[in-house]
Protein backbone atom coordinates (compact mmCIF):
# COMPACT_ATOMS: atom_id res chain seq x y z
CA UNK A 1 0.00 0.00 0.00
CA UNK A 2 1.34 3.40 -0.96
CA UNK A 3 -0.15 6.54 0.57
CA UNK A 4 -0.98 9.79 -1.20
CA UNK A 5 2.05 11.85 -2.22
CA UNK A 6 2.35 15.54 -3.05
CA UNK A 7 4.14 16.66 -6.19
CA UNK A 8 4.73 19.92 -8.01
CA UNK A 9 3.44 19.89 -11.58
CA UNK A 10 6.45 20.63 -13.84
CA UNK A 11 4.71 23.05 -16.22
CA UNK A 12 2.42 24.95 -13.81
CA UNK A 13 4.44 24.69 -10.55
CA UNK A 14 1.14 24.00 -8.75
CA UNK A 15 1.26 21.44 -5.93
CA UNK A 16 -1.06 18.48 -6.45
CA UNK A 17 -1.48 15.01 -5.00
CA UNK A 18 -1.07 11.52 -6.44
CA UNK A 19 -3.69 9.17 -5.01
CA UNK A 20 -2.98 6.28 -2.68
CA UNK A 21 -2.94 2.77 -4.13
CA UNK A 22 -2.43 -0.85 -3.21
CA UNK A 23 -1.31 -3.74 -5.38
CA UNK A 24 -1.91 -7.46 -5.05
CA UNK A 25 0.94 -9.86 -5.67
CA UNK A 26 1.18 -13.65 -5.60
CA UNK A 27 3.91 -16.28 -5.70
CA UNK A 28 3.35 -20.01 -6.09
CA UNK A 29 6.23 -22.46 -5.63
CA UNK A 30 6.21 -26.18 -6.39
CA UNK A 31 9.03 -28.53 -5.36
CA UNK A 32 8.88 -31.61 -7.61
CA UNK A 33 12.09 -32.97 -6.02
CA UNK A 34 14.24 -32.17 -2.97
CA UNK A 35 16.73 -30.32 -5.13
CA UNK A 36 14.50 -28.37 -7.53
CA UNK A 37 11.65 -25.91 -7.53
CA UNK A 38 9.47 -24.20 -10.12
CA UNK A 39 7.78 -20.91 -9.32
CA UNK A 40 5.21 -18.51 -10.76
CA UNK A 41 5.01 -14.90 -9.62
CA UNK A 42 2.35 -12.32 -10.55
CA UNK A 43 2.46 -8.62 -9.70
CA UNK A 44 -0.31 -6.00 -9.92
CA UNK A 45 -2.94 -8.74 -10.25
CA UNK A 46 -5.83 -6.26 -10.56
CA UNK A 47 -3.95 -4.38 -13.31
CA UNK A 48 -4.53 -1.00 -11.68
CA UNK A 49 -3.27 2.24 -13.23
CA UNK A 50 -1.12 4.01 -10.66
CA UNK A 51 1.92 6.26 -10.45
CA UNK A 52 4.48 6.39 -7.67
CA UNK A 53 6.02 9.48 -9.31
CA UNK A 54 4.24 11.95 -11.57
CA UNK A 55 4.64 11.07 -15.25
CA UNK A 56 6.04 7.59 -14.57
CA UNK A 57 3.23 5.01 -14.49
CA UNK A 58 3.82 1.71 -12.72
CA UNK A 59 3.86 -1.38 -14.97
CA UNK A 60 0.60 -3.24 -15.47
CA UNK A 61 0.10 -6.89 -14.63
CA UNK A 62 3.33 -8.89 -14.91
CA UNK A 63 3.85 -12.65 -14.84
CA UNK A 64 7.21 -14.27 -14.07
CA UNK A 65 8.12 -17.96 -14.29
CA UNK A 66 11.33 -19.47 -12.98
CA UNK A 67 13.10 -22.61 -11.90
CA UNK A 68 15.87 -23.30 -9.44
CA UNK A 69 18.08 -26.29 -8.75
CA UNK A 70 20.32 -26.64 -5.71
CA UNK A 71 23.41 -28.79 -5.48
CA UNK A 72 22.96 -29.47 -1.73
CA UNK A 73 19.79 -31.48 -2.26
CA UNK A 74 21.01 -33.72 -5.09
CA UNK A 75 20.41 -37.37 -4.33
CA UNK A 76 23.47 -39.00 -2.81
CA UNK A 77 25.55 -41.40 -4.93
CA UNK A 78 24.84 -45.00 -4.14
CA UNK A 79 26.73 -48.20 -4.80
CA UNK A 80 25.20 -51.28 -6.45
CA UNK A 81 23.73 -52.43 -3.14
CA UNK A 82 21.93 -49.07 -2.72
CA UNK A 83 24.20 -47.82 0.09
CA UNK A 84 25.42 -44.23 0.24
CA UNK A 85 29.22 -43.91 0.53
Amino acid sequence: MVGARAYQHPSTNVWQSLGAFATWEMRLTVRPTRWSEIWLRATNLLDGDQQSKYGYPEPGRELWVGARASYDGWPARRDRAGRAP
